[in-house]
């Protein structure tokens, strides 16, 4: 619960920041929730990352379990990359309780 209400803190700040910022530049959020380990955080991972991707605003991109690898986040921001100027900002939330794998 802790966890949730902090995350809900970061990404409304992250909003309102935006929202008084330069009018032309484009906000670009991605939001990804990966494996719990079991059905209950897969569950509440998935539903924190699509309460968070629903109030982004600009181009927000949601990625939640078995499809939030490593491959598809830095697919996702290499994207970014090639439509990104210097005014966007981006927004990236990531959403699980990390692993034990020695290498990803």
């Amino acid at each position: 619960m802790r966890l949730s209400l902090t995350l809900w803190v970061v990404a409304i700040l992250c909003w309102v920041g935006f929202e008084t910022s330069t009018a032309r530049a484009e906000v670009y959020s991605l939001t990804a929730a990966g494996l719990g380990g079991d059905a209950n955080y897969d569950r509440r991972f998935a539903a924190d990352a699509e309460r968070i991707h629903e109030s982004m605003q600009g181009s927000a991109s949601l990625l939640t379990g078995q499809g939030a690898t490593r491959e598809t986040i830095l697919a996702e921001l290499d994207r970014w990359a090639g439509s990104m100027t210097e005014d966007d900002q981006a927004v990236v939330v990531l959403i699980g309780h990390g692993s034990m794998a020695s290498d990803d």
